[in-house]
């Protein structure tokens, strides 16, 4: 996940004046142009859902005004299509910090300069949360800054722009734009230089991104021509003609990021002192230079969709980021990259229930209704939970559980779904009923929850034709049960870590064997042994309890066989 959230925007919102107006489009004015025109400083201008083509939806110009545009819903769902003639946004009368654009999607841009958004004379926008995508430019496919134009660029996917000649991603001249938590992925500047992102006298602030697979000549990652950018926490890997090409750049700042597998070399041209050459040890015990960068593969969970950029367990990216930046989301260390590994042990699974055809009202000899319950585990480990649902009655009280609860194990990236019919019967109080899907543990430790209303007309007096709470229809028995398999033998970090005082450790097993986990101190003496049998094959996890020793690093070792793996964890008390 993105280290950062859009709290920023929603901050500068909350921050205007409370006379400031929502505008929407298109319910209350029919182009984006058009409910700019409308706006004053301080106001919203709310983006529906849907894809928004043609004259007002293009060349979006904020004529200088300090107001906000975003979308209701997330930049997956407002799409703005230049259908390659024009561009997204274009800043040039001079607009600050105070001018944002937020959550929206700007794709098919076709232009000189900027497919996606153009900053010229001195603009300095905010732009957060946004996707841009599939443009096409001379320069700077993506986004084009100039002239002092320094915006802020945070949270955004830069992906899959081109340009013909420099800037593929992005293009900056004489900008000092400070850039974070994105991802700026396969753009090309195939005649030029800079696939993912060309500067030229610029001095960036490049911070907690990820720039992989973009393609151009001399700096497929990043090409920095009279230029000298402040770059930290980032991963730049998988980009041919160098990850950085340096062109009088010998004051660059490189810093805690990590260098790996990038054609013709990490980093090419006139390389500033010292950096790459492997100099010291960093705190996770990884060779490294001076400035703490490393060279290693970042271990990225797949090499696909939006995910193709999240850190595995095993990543050397993870608290290898500069100590002094602010802590990840979960209170660790700063992670290398655009999305930090979550170590707060809270794993990722998700419960949705949707109703069928509402609103559903009940009559008073009863009835029924239909819905779908899903579930989901996003995380990168299989699970075990319990799946229950509760109906909270119009007096504030529970009944149930009337699903459940049902104990699953949910696989890696498992996602499934079922089709239910519930009965209310005629005995049911009148008034409005929520019906809960719960996931976790039951009854009390609960990881996700959704719910729906529904209204039961009036109370029958017992002679309705449904006199109980039955839930029937699709289970999960199967799809989402079957036998994990472990593709290898792997000892996980246990979690959480550091721990206080007890964390779980997890290890897999390919096949079937005699295992042996032990825990030592930093002097290799043995602390206590977990595991010490034969353990069958497939997923298995061991809580360590270390109430009774002191503060500080410890190891745990897995042995099968002749494969050995040690994972190091941290007790704070």
């Amino acid at each position: 996940m993105k280290k950062l959230s859009v709290v920023l925007i929603a901050a500068l919102v909350l921050s205007f004046s409370a006379f400031a107006a929502t505008i929407h489009v298109p319910g209350g004015y029919p182009t984006i142009q058009a409910g700019i025109d409308a706006a004053v400083d301080g106001d919203t201008v709310l983006v529906a859902d849907g894809t928004f083509t043609g004259i007002g939806n293009k060349n979006i110009d904020f004529t200088g005004k300090e107001i906000v545009v975003m979308s209701e819903n997330g930049p997956e769902t407002c799409i703005i299509d230049c259908e390659d003639d024009g561009r997204g946004f274009y800043f040039h009368s001079g607009e600050d910090t105070s001018s944002v654009i937020s959550s929206m999607k700007i794709i098919n841009g076709s232009i000189s300069y900027g497919g996606g958004i153009f900053c010229a004379v001195a603009s300095s926008p905010i732009i957060d949360n946004c996707i841009i995508t599939e443009n096409n430019t001379t320069w700077g496919g993506g986004i084009y800054c100039q002239s002092n134009s320094s915006p802020i660029i945070s949270n955004c996917d830069i992906s899959r722009n081109s340009a013909n000649w420099n800037g593929g991603g992005m293009y900056f001249s004489a900008s000092s734009a400070t850039i974070i938590n994105c991802t700026i992925i396969e753009n090309s500047a195939y005649n030029g230089y800079g696939g993912g992102i060309y500067l030229d006298v610029s001095n960036p602030i490049i911070e907690n991104c990820t720039l992989s697979g973009s393609v151009g000549n001399y700096g497929g990652g990043i090409r920095c021509n009279g230029s000298n950018p402040n770059i930290i926490n980032t991963i730049v890997e998988n980009n041919t003609s160098g990850g950085i090409y340096f062109d009088g750049s010998s004051n660059s700042s490189i810093n805690y990021s990590d260098f790996y597998n990038n054609e013709d070399g990490n980093f090419i041209g006139s390389i500033p002192v010292g950096l790459g050459i492997i100099a010291l040890i960093n705190t996770n015990g990884d060779s490294c230079d001076q400035f703490y960068n490393i060279f290693m593969d970042p271990l990225f969970y797949s090499t696909t969709g939006d995910s193709a950029y999240y850190l595995i367990a095993e990543s050397p990216c993870i608290d290898a980021g500069d100590p002094l930046s602010l802590l990840d989301p979960d209170g660790t260390i700063a992670d290398i990259g655009a999305y930090y590994y979550d170590q707060s042990g809270i794993p990722p699974i998700f419960v949705s229930i949707t109703p069928y055809n509402p609103p559903i009202i009940i009559p008073a000899n009863g009835g029924t209704f239909n819905f779908n319950i899903a579930v989901e585990n996003q995380g990168l480990l299989p699970v075990v939970v319990d799946i229950w649902t509760m109906a909270t009655l119009p007096n504030g009280n529970e009944y149930g559980p009337i699903i459940g609860p049902v104990n699953l194990t949910l696989n890696p990236g498992y996602s499934g779904n079922r089709d239910r019919t519930q009965n209310v019967p005629a005995s049911a109080p009148a008034g409005l009923y929520t019906y809960d899907a719960y996931i976790g543990n039951y009854p009390n430790d609960i990881l996700d929850e959704d719910h729906f209303d529904f209204e039961k007309l009036s109370t029958d007096d017992g002679s309705g034709y449904i006199h109980d709470w039955n839930c029937w229809g699709e289970g999960f028995e199967g799809e989402a049960v079957e036998s994990y398999i472990p593709s290898e033998t792997a000892l996980h970090s246990p979690h959480p870590n550091p721990f206080n005082p007890s964390t779980t450790i997890a290890f897999e097993l390919k096949e079937a064997g005699e295992v042996s986990l032990i825990v030592y101190d930093v002097q290799g003496r043995e602390v206590q042994s977990l595991v010490n049998g034969h353990r069958s094959l497939g997923y298995h996890e061991v809580v360590f309890d270390g109430t009774d020793l002191s503060s500080g690093m410890y190891f745990v070792s897995l042995q099968v066989g002749k494969f050995t793996q040690t994972q190091k964890m941290i007790l704070l008390k």
